[in-house]
């Protein structure tokens, strides 16, 4: 009898525990034969047990081992979840991931509004997680086929807005090589993002060199502690 309520008491105590606590754990509900089947799937489950309590933050944790689930679509989070992602490495850095250009020729636009340098190539795409701070180094090298100085633009994006500090303008004429680059930073939010270099002009036809391994844009992402 005294085996049962102390077993009783324990388990009373696990309930109330799992109730007050507002931290949760994707992996727990990937668990079993009807468990989420990607990590997306997963965090939507871990939002709905967040407590309904709005001036309580709900953390939900993507631990490493999650890295060999399959992404599916991220949902958007709730105003007081907070996302910590661990896939890309613990808190205090993660190893860098680069990005360069195919090498295969250089790319043109002669469009006066931004497009993509080189897509599938020149993208990357990556949730931020809170804590943690994005770095995005880039370098390239453009230029343009005009008979006269024509002003000409390079940018790295964040989903469809150019990050802020992170578009470049250059003038030059007479197909000249212009060496460009930039360093921007993301604060981690927890939410899911798309980078992108691209480039425009407003006259003229604008060029990227892009003709080998060696000369081709390059993207660098590093993902460091925020504190």
């Amino acid at each position: 009898m005294r085996k049962m309520i102390g077993l009783f008491l324990f388990l009373a105590s696990a309930v109330s525990l799992a109730q007050t606590g507002n931290t949760f754990h994707v992996a727990e509900y990937m668990r079993g034969w009807n468990g989420a089947r990607t990590v997306g799937d997963g965090v939507s489950r871990a939002m709905d047990s967040c407590s309904p309590d709005t001036a309580i933050l709900c953390y939900i944790v993507i631990d490493p081992a999650l890295s060999a689930y399959p992404q599916g679509t991220m949902p958007t989070l709730c105003a007081r979840c907070r996302l910590a992602d661990y896939r890309s490495g613990w808190p205090g850095g993660s190893t860098p991931v680069q990005k360069t250009g195919s090498g295969t020729g250089d790319r043109s636009t002669a469009s006066p509004t931004y497009e993509e340098m080189e897509p599938s190539y020149l993208s990357y795409t990556v949730i931020v997680p809170v804590g943690k701070t994005m770095k995005i180094d880039w370098a390239c090298s453009v230029k343009n086929n005009a008979a006269s100085d024509t002003s000409y633009y390079v940018a790295i994006f964040d989903g469809s807005s150019a990050m802020p500090g992170g578009e470049r303008v250059l003038t030059s004429y007479a197909s000249r090589w212009l060496a460009v680059s930039g360093t921007v930073l993301l604060v981690g939010d927890g939410a899911s993002h798309t980078f992108t270099l691209r480039f425009k002009t407003p006259g003229s036809t604008l060029y990227a060199a892009n003709s080998s391994s060696t000369l081709s844009p390059v993207m660098v992402f590093t993902l460091e502690s925020t504190n």
